[in-house]
């Protein structure tokens, strides 16, 4: 069978899979290899996807990535890198204008910083349609000394429907710029949640009254 024959029918085979389904069972570099179905139509983007992944680490990341430098890529060049750039910025607009619209989101995370001290930080885990499952709280220095085991701060998102996480870090009176300690709580909890591939959806850290969402500064994590 020729490999446009094979090509042909491992599309179908997953874009009947996504039909039938949704995104239930894909893995992220299953879908991602579904997103360049279209501007690759007549390429075999399963090793693409894969390579993305790799260099990434989420798809979440993929889709922030600046489309010069996805073009670094093999098998990515300016249409495919524009394409997940405009998927990348409709994701961002929809779970902004979700997020900010969330009575759920809102009043856990007003909750949480109105008697939170300094050095505390809560998780809002969060199922597909982006509402809030379940949470945990926790201090940062706890996770970043080791006294408290990862798999245990992570029991309550397995036992849920959540596939990503919020997190919430209270700088009580303190400004609200990011830390060095924050950017190591960050990455004590990302890295975990990639084995079950999930990852950090926000960062909002509160203090002095305000708040700061490090969003947009998302990928610096994966680096």
């Amino acid at each position: 069978m020729a490999d446009g024959d094979l090509h042909a029918g491992h599309r179908e085979r997953l874009r009947s899979r996504f039909l039938a389904n949704g995104l239930a069972g894909f893995n992220e570099h299953e879908l991602l290899e579904l997103l360049l179905f279209t501007p690759l139509p007549r390429v075999n983007t399963n090793p693409i996807a894969h390579t993305l992944i790799n260099k990434y680490g989420s798809i979440y990341a993929v889709l922030k990535a600046p489309p010069e430098e996805l073009k670094l890529v093999k098998g990515i060049g300016d249409s495919s890198a524009t394409f997940l750039n405009i998927v990348g910025s409709l994701v961002t607009l929809i779970m902004d204008r979700v997020m900010n619209n969330s009575p759920d989101f809102n009043e856990r995370l007003n909750s949480f910083f109105t008697t939170a001290p300094e050095g505390d930080f809560i998780l809002l885990f969060s199922d597909p349609s982006l509402g809030v499952v379940g949470s945990h709280r926790e201090r940062v220095s706890h996770v970043i000394n080791g006294s408290i085991a990862i798999r245990e701060l992570l029991t309550d998102f397995l036992l849920t429907d959540a596939r990503t996480v919020i997190l919430g870090i209270s700088h009580g009176p303190y400004l609200p710029l990011p830390t060095d300690e924050d950017y190591q709580l960050i990455e004590c909890i990302r890295e975990p949640l990639r084995y079950i591939e999930a990852d950090i959806a926000d960062v909002i850290i509160y203090g002095g009254g305000k708040t700061f969402s490090m969003h947009d500064r998302m990928p610096f994590s994966l680096k």
